[in-house]
């Protein structure tokens, strides 16, 4: 028997699914996790709402479930033991929160306005360009999901030339965040960042 659990995030139509097995009472017993895109084996995923991403690892994290040996089998990657699947799916949503954490620390560092483009610059500094274009798109969807619980505010855009600043990083090939969209922190962190203790 299988039940399906809506999981969006990934995109809006991302389902994971409980398999279950009748034991010697013929009770219908847990024993898998189908995640599909939501959560991979290696790695961490992508996204199209983070919000609802991060709705839907705590949804998985609190299926009553656990208390049984539970396999995890992602779309992509290994399968996750029992004894791991759990804090492997916790380990996503603890890698997405230090994520925010690191972009709220640089609206502090910069005296609460910044662009996509210095986040990713500071973030991501370590990493070769090429993937900066992907870095620009998580970092937008990072900070939608600050906007829409109303910590940050975008205050507009530049127009995109792909070209210059960032080396000729095409933007728009990818589907990226535009780098120049500059964002204001607002709200608690910024109150927090200026009170003088």
């Amino acid at each position: 028997m299988l039940e399906v659990v809506h999981t969006p995030g990934h995109t809006a139509d991302s389902i994971s699914l409980i398999l279950f097995h009748l034991n010697e009472t013929k009770s219908a017993v847990p024993s898998a996790l189908f995640t599909a895109d939501t959560v991979l084996g290696a790695g961490t995923a992508v996204f199209e709402d983070l919000s609802l991403y991060m709705r839907s690892l705590r949804r998985l994290v609190e299926l009553p479930i656990w208390s049984h040996s539970i396999s995890l089998h992602p779309g992509h990657g290994p399968t996750v033991p029992p004894e791991s699947s759990k804090s492997h799916i916790e380990t996503y949503i603890s890698h997405r929160q230090a994520r925010e954490n690191q972009i709220v620390d640089v609206f502090k560092k910069s005296n609460g306005k910044i662009s996509v483009g210095h986040i990713v610059e500071s973030l991501y500094a370590e990493y070769p360009r090429t993937l900066w274009p992907a870095a620009a798109h998580s970092v937008d969807l990072h900070l939608q999901k600050l906007e829409a619980e109303g910590r940050v505010k975008k205050l507009g855009e530049k127009s995109v030339t792909g070209e210059g600043q960032y080396d000729g990083v095409k933007m728009e090939q990818v589907g990226a965040a535009n780098m120049d969209a500059e964002w204001e922190l607002v709200g608690v962190e910024m109150a927090v960042s200026e009170t003088k203790l």
